[in-house]
């Protein structure tokens, strides 16, 4: 009878903590533009709180890797290196649907809007800094998803040919 009651008791706790919505840590945004050093920039991509389906959750990648999900009111912030790179939308974790290229340049901040639109899909747009600072101003969550994509813009990479192995 003892350990009926510990399952009940977890059970009735889960359920008691769970949400109907995944939602990452209330984390009010701050620009990160004063701790980015060498040849980082700032990546920026929210979700306006208005934004269509609450259940519907576009995923995000940067350069063929997911940075996160983003529903209604979250917002995703990342590190790119100095140069290239192709940040890309699909939905439900599918194949990505629209890849946008973009350069980034050391020390600024690149802002990004995601937006449902009304065939019930999603499209990614650039955003003005104005326009992005005070929507984001509104926003308290992250994505859901763990971010595992930090990139070490600064490491030195060794030129010198590899050393000899000796059979």
């Amino acid at each position: 009878l003892p350990t009926i009651t510990f399952w009940a008791l977890l059970g009735f706790l889960l359920i008691g903590c769970s949400s109907s919505q995944l939602t990452g840590p209330e984390k009010p945004y701050r620009d990160n533009a004063e701790r980015l050093i060498g040849k980082e920039s700032s990546l920026v991509i929210y979700r306006v709180k208005s934004d269509g389906d609450d259940e519907k959750a576009p995923s995000i990648w940067i350069d063929n890797r997911v940075l996160g999900a983003l529903l209604p009111g979250q917002y995703i912030q990342n590190i790119l290196c100095e140069g290239p790179h192709k940040i890309g939308l699909s939905k439900n974790g599918a194949a990505i649907e629209q890849n946008l290229s973009v350069s980034s340049v050391p020390g600024q901040t690149l802002y990004m809007q995601v937006r449902q639109v009304s065939s019930g899909g999603f499209i990614l747009d650039y955003s003005p800094r104005e326009d992005a600072r005070k929507a984001l101003e509104k926003l308290k969550y992250q994505s859901h998803l763990i971010n595992r994509n930090q990139p070490d813009c600064n490491a030195v990479i060794a030129d010198a040919p590899p050393a000899p192995v000796l059979l």
